[in-house]
């Protein structure tokens, strides 16, 4: 049987899965455009979904993340708060092999705001020091 498209293959797929509609729900909590009727609606349902995942949360000296050999509770180093897709905190960054070298295009939505309608000099700094690192690699 085949999956149906958009349904998860494997436990990554899961996991990134997961993780695209974390980040989509960040995104939307910046930007969504609700009510005072809203907001105490929404928050008994966020404070709800924020209770659950704190339950499943494994404590966090359990979790590896040096070494990769499987074992339970194992998260591959696909972690980083610079470029993970697994991070609802990371920008939107992929970078690709391009020729000899790498390229990374991004548009950053409002989240990752300093000055307005400008990126935060901190979030700038923490891209230009993961590509750094990239390319030291």
């Amino acid at each position: 049987m085949t999956p149906a498209a958009g349904t998860p293959t494997d436990e990554r797929d899961a996991l990134l899965h997961y993780a695209e509609h974390t980040a989509r729900l960040t995104r939307d909590l910046i930007t969504a455009l609700v009510t005072e009727d809203d907001v105490d609606a929404l928050a008994v349902q966020v404070a709800d979904l924020a209770a659950r995942l704190a339950d499943a949360a494994a404590d966090p000296r359990a979790v590896r993340v040096e070494d990769s050999d499987l074992v339970p509770n194992h998260i591959e180093r696909d972690v980083s708060p610079a470029s993970s897709v697994r991070n609802p905190i990371a920008p939107p960054m992929r970078i690709v092999p391009d020729g000899d070298g790498y390229r990374c295009d991004l548009t950053l939505p409002l989240q990752y705001q300093g000055p307005p309608g400008r990126v935060h000099g901190g979030i700038v700094a923490t891209l230009v020091d993961h590509l750094l690192g990239h390319a030291a690699a």
